[in-house]
């Protein structure tokens, strides 16, 4: 947690918690903050999306067997529907760069992916009619009427859902390869308002049929979330500004928001699903986890843990934020202690004699054109001459902003301007862009790898087994007939 807060502050160009310029010694001298950080992830995040936004198409689907025409035919519907899915119902762009950037303050990145159904049942009034069709009227010559329920679909769709990392469980001796699948439990944590709770408590999920929850009153509600108020990782992603969710000082009401569990449990081989409010009340009964998620493949969890750094055996790898977080805070080190030495290079220091009786405001002020009173300038007031800071400052800083660039992969204008001799030529400059691409590049396909791919194949899952919406099909089956065709 420390190092996630660590993290968070420095990505929002805040000197983190412990810092020495938060001590009363640095009240009144330079705090600046060098957003080298956010300048870095800034960089790749553009990186990424030009590498997966450049064409139209977001995603490419091929068949394992190119030879087989059932195969091929497969794969070109499945990439028009996840084209039509990703651009039209689901924030790819959004949602992408976030999980990019993510991976890059934290080390990891957790998504949810699941079908997204909901529907509203209402009550009309319809015309009575006989066995042969014809209407039946009332007595007073008005048409019989009665009431009949219908459905209106209000959401049938996938979704992937980005779940901080600081409401996420699993066990920390599980595999680094593939944490979330070889944990023994998966625990999320999910803040909801208070009227969702009960709303859930009173319906049943038709198309996944996810159990009924249990009813509980508020009082139980809001007691098994007063432990977990509190979150000192959210409040840091907050920065200085009160916590959304456990900040509140009004009395309890529908947007109170209290936590629910929801518990994956491995037992005998097998997940159980179940929700706790807290930890403390059942909400439903343990439940196999392929019979709330059935498009799930044996021992697959619907969640996604991937990153953009690898390290062997470790599974939370560190972040590009924390493997320059040392480089940041001697950047600005350099930049506080030269931005004092020139403040008191402008405005000297005075040693002034003790009980004499001075116009120590007015000195002070160093007002161009004023004038301090004093008895007598000669013994009173004393000089103190600072002498400016000589070039081995920005010769320091110049090689703190390589070393950064070189570990974040970010090629900057101060990059080129430090090496001199090697900018004034074209290959020079490819030579000093080639690195920071590689690194770049690297991280990129990092993430692919581990989050993007992934979450993909279980977009393609769910769409194989749940997509029922005849506008889609019929969008995907004629695009992918002129594909065919072309």
């Amino acid at each position: 947690r420390r190092q996630w807060e660590r993290n968070l502050s420095l990505f929002q160009s805040q000197h983190p918690s412990g810092s020495k310029y938060h001590t009363s010694q640095y009240t009144h001298r330079s705090r600046l903050f060098r957003p080298k950080t956010r300048s870095a992830i800034r960089t790749n995040e553009a990186a990424v999306a030009a590498a997966f936004f450049a064409t139209e198409d977001v995603v490419s689907v091929y068949p394992q067997n190119d030879s087989d025409p059932e195969q091929r035919a497969s794969a070109i519907i499945l990439k028009h529907l996840l084209q039509y899915r990703l651009t039209k119902t689901i924030p790819w762009f959004q949602t992408l760069v976030a999980a990019y950037q993510e991976a890059l303050v934290f080390g990891s990145v957790i998504s949810h992916q699941y079908w997204d159904y909901k529907e509203r049942k209402r009550k009309k009034r319809v015309p009575i009619k006989d066995a042969e069709g014809n209407a039946i009227f009332n007595e007073d010559g008005t048409q019989a009427e009665e009431s009949e329920e219908s459905v209106d679909i209000i959401n049938d769709a996938p979704s992937i859902r980005l779940v901080a990392s600081e409401n996420f469980r699993i066990d920390p001796a599980s595999d680094w390869n593939d944490p979330v699948n070889s944990s023994p439990f998966v625990i999320e944590i999910i803040p909801m308002y208070l009227q969702d709770v009960i709303e859930r408590m009173s319906e049943i999920d038709p198309k996944t049929e996810e159990p009924k929850w249990k009813r509980l009153t508020t009082g139980e509600l809001m007691e098994t979330t007063k432990r977990a108020e509190f979150d000192s990782t959210r409040q840091t992603r907050q920065g200085n500004r009160q916590d959304p969710i456990s900040d509140r000082t009004e009395e309890i009401s529908d947007y109170t928001t209290v936590f629910i569990h929801k518990n994956i449990i491995r037992k005998d081989g097998k997940d159980w699903l179940f929700y706790t409010a807290g930890t403390k009340y059942m909400l439903t009964d343990p439940k196999p986890l392929l019979d709330v998620y059935p498009h799930l493949k044996e021992n697959e969890r619907p969640y996604v843990m991937g990153g953009a750094v690898i390290e062997a055996h470790k599974t939370y790898p560190s972040s590009l934020v924390e493997l320059s977080q040392d480089l940041q805070t001697a950047a600005n080190d350099i930049t506080n202690q030269r931005t004092d030495n020139v403040q008191l290079v402008l405005n000297k220091r005075y040693h002034i004699r003790r009980s004499a009786n001075i116009d120590i405001h007015a000195l002070k002020r160093s007002v161009p054109g004023g004038s301090v009173m004093m008895d007598d300038p000669m013994t009173d007031v004393q000089i103190v001459n600072t002498p400016d800071v000589t070039a081995s400052s920005y010769e320091e800083q110049d090689r703190l902003n390589v070393d950064f660039d070189d570990i974040a992969g970010n090629f900057s204008q101060s990059t080129v301007q430090t090496n001199r001799m090697m900018n004034e030529t074209v290959g020079g400059m490819e030579m000093l862009s080639s690195n920071a691409n590689s690194i770049i590049e690297y991280m990129i396909r990092t993430f692919a790898e581990t989050w993007i791919e992934p979450v993909l194949m279980q977009i393609v899952r769910l769409e194989q087994y749940y997509e029922t919406d005849e506008v889609v099909l019929n969008v995907a089956a004629n695009r992918a007939e002129e594909e065919s065709q072309t």
